[in-house]
């Protein structure tokens, strides 16, 4: 499985390439390649190279013991996730992409995918290991998710908590930046839904609640969480932290796989999670060559 993902030198050279073509062509003889046959657009290349990281995930659960898989269900939790955003723009009148095929790492997808309303898609939530968003708009239901999303990696897969921290530090800084963008000044204790309040503070304690900017918001967060923004100051300096902590939870993950000889979850949950991290970079490598080649992030990437 470790030999599946592309790591961080090649995404450079895909990173480089001057055409999402080329890219494409240079990522076929790759473990992504099968799913890439046809395809010309970023999204739908994209969602391919995510896809085959999904199934990587579901052959990983598939050598498991009986339960094991509830370890790497957090972690796959993501595309559960996407599946339910996909779900609720279906809903809107947009069209949206076949759902990921989540086997037998679903966890409430089976209970969600009939909703016919908002509302349906909420109470299915609601009554699964999401919990209820407290909204039935479509934008802050995905906020919640999200914030849910790092919650269940704290307390459903072993090691991560300090992931969940460092992703949830992520969510409210860009809750916060939006607000200092649009000019609101909009605080994250205002603006998160009230089904993602618990979620965060169970992760981020409540001084964060009313950090006004970044800095502050850096200072306010225990040290769990603090590390993810780690000299961000500014809203346009989010994109390295989001970079940043996917090398964190890669190298975490690769470091449990091998920390150790003996059974236990970690090192399952440290290679899933190594395999959705390469998956991301991979992701934003051909976002970077569908725009001519962005040295600045290809350089970022390596």
């Amino acid at each position: 499985m470790a030999r599946r993902r592309l790591g961080r030198q090649a995404a450079h050279e895909l990173a480089s390439q001057p055409s999402l073509a080329t890219a494409l062509a240079l990522l076929s003889t790759s473990a992504y390649g099968r799913d890439l046959q046809g395809l010309s657009r970023l999204a739908d290349a994209q969602r391919a190279v995510a896809a085959t990281a999904l199934w990587h995930l579901r052959i990983l659960a598939g050598w498991l013991p009986p339960g094991g898989a509830d370890q790497l269900r957090a972690v796959a939790a993501w595309y559960e996730l996407a599946n339910i955003e996909d779900r609720l723009a279906s809903l809107a009148g947009d069209d949206v992409a076949q759902p990921f095929e989540l086997g037998a790492l679903a966890s409430s997808w089976r209970r969600v995918s009939p909703g016919s309303s908002v509302s349906a898609v909420r109470s299915g939530l609601a009554a699964s290991p999401w919990g209820d968003p407290g909204a039935d708009e479509i934008g802050p239901i995905g906020v919640a998710l999200r914030m849910a999303w790092a919650r269940r990696l704290a307390s459903d897969a072993a090691g991560a908590s300090s992931w969940a921290a460092g992703r949830g530090a992520l969510l409210v800084a860009g809750i916060l930046a939006g607000g200092l963008r649009s000019g609101k000044g909009t605080t994250p204790g205002q603006a998160l839904p009230g089904g993602a309040v618990a979620s965060a503070r169970r992760l981020l304690g409540s001084g964060w609640q009313d950090a006004s900017t970044l800095a502050e918001l850096t200072t306010r967060l225990p040290g769990s969480a603090a590390w993810a923004l780690e000299g961000t100051t500014a809203p346009e300096d989010l994109w390295r932290a989001e970079l940043g902590w996917w090398n964190r939870v890669e190298s975490d993950g690769l470091t449990a796989r091998t920390a150790t000889a003996g059974p236990g979850p970690e090192p399952v949950v440290g290679m899933a999670a190594a395999l959705v991290a390469d998956a991301w970079r991979v992701g934003a490598a051909l976002e970077a060559a569908a725009r001519g080649g962005d040295p600045g992030l290809a350089d970022a990437l390596a």
